[in-house]
């Protein structure tokens, strides 16, 4: 997910929070719950976003699948220095192997920067 995607659903979270609509999760933890406030599915989350790309006019435009979230969080808690146990646990994963290789994608230009604060 690119940096403008997630100031989108910071900038989403927020109108949300302040608008007089969707009050049904004004509260709720997640970005986008189901009606009941609560963790929304996989196959909800598609279809809604699915929608969303259909009446913005970006259907075809833009492959997308809920599981890419799980690898934008990953990358941003390793290059954000969350501990490994700790984005593990969050991941719900036992193997550090599973997490390092599969979720976490950190583009060759930001490790290059990244690295440079150690050398």
């Amino acid at each position: 997910m690119t940096n403008d995607a997630i100031e989108a659903l910071k900038e989403w979270k927020e109108y949300v929070k302040n608008s007089g609509e969707f009050t049904y999760f004004k509260d709720s933890k997640y970005i986008f719950p189901s009606e009941t406030c609560e963790f929304m599915t996989e196959s909800a989350l598609k279809k809604r976003f699915e929608r969303f790309l259909h009446s913005s006019g970006l259907e075809g435009k833009i492959h997308y699948h809920p599981y890419r979230f799980r690898h934008t969080f990953c990358t941003r808690m390793a290059l954000n220095g969350a501990p490994e146990a700790i984005t593990k646990q969050m991941m719900g994963d036992t193997s550090s192997e599973i997490v390092n290789s599969v979720y976490t994608n950190i583009e060759k230009e930001v490790g290059i920067k990244e690295s440079r604060k150690y050398i």
